[in-house]
C-alpha cells in the first residue's frame, strides 16, 4: 500500500505523519466526462488518520510524504483463513456423517466453518497486530521550513 501524508512531528528516525484517507473512486475520473453515477456526497471531508512511520529520507515537518506498508504476512493468513475452516467443515462433515447420519453432517460442518474460521480470524489478528510497519518512501514536497 502506497499513501501520502503531511508530517507534523519527526523523532529520531520517526515521524509522525497525518494521512488524509482518499474515496474509493479517487482515481477514476469519470465525473470529469459526466459518466460517473455514484450517489454519494462529495462534499464531505475526507477522513484523516495519524501513524508512526520509519523515515529513512529524512522528512520534516511540514512535508509532503510518500511511505508504504508493505506486508506480505497477511495475504498468507487469509489463505489460511478462508481455507483451512473450509477444510475442517469438510471434514467434520464426514466425521458427522459416519457417527450420526446426513443431518448431523450438514449440522457439524456449519458449526466447524464458523468456529475454526473465528478462532483463525483472530490469531490472524494477533499476529499481523505488529507486523506492519509504515516507512516513508520520499519526500514528495518540501514544507521548506
Amino acid at each position: 500500500m502506497k499513501a501520502t501524508g503531511i508530517v507534523l512531528s519527526v523523532k529520531e528516525n520517526q515521524a509522525y505523519v497525518r494521512v488524509c484517507r482518499e474515496s474509493a473512486c479517487a482515481a477514476c475520473k469519470g465525473c470529469a466526462g459526466g459518466g460517473c453515477h455514484a450517489e454519494f456526497m462529495l462534499s464531505e471531508a475526507p477522513a484523516s488518520y495519524e501513524l508512526y512511520a520509519d523515515n529513512p529520507p529524512g522528512a520534516g515537518v511540514g512535508d509532503t510524504v510518500e511511505f508504504s506498508c508493505e506486508n506480505r504476512v497477511p495475504l498468507t493468513l487469509a489463505f489460511i483463513l478462508f481455507v483451512m475452516p473450509l477444510v475442517l467443515a469438510v471434514a467434520a462433515y464426514f466425521a458427522g456423517a459416519y457417527f450420526a447420519g446426513a443431518t448431523a453432517a450438514v449440522l457439524s460442518a456449519g458449526i466447524a466453518f464458523f468456529i475454526f474460521f473465528f478462532a483463525f480470524a483472530f490469531i490472524a489478528n494477533r499476529l499481523c497486530a505488529g507486523r506492519t510497519k509504515p516507512t516513508i518512501c520520499k519526500i514528495i514536497k518540501e514544507s521548506g521550513k
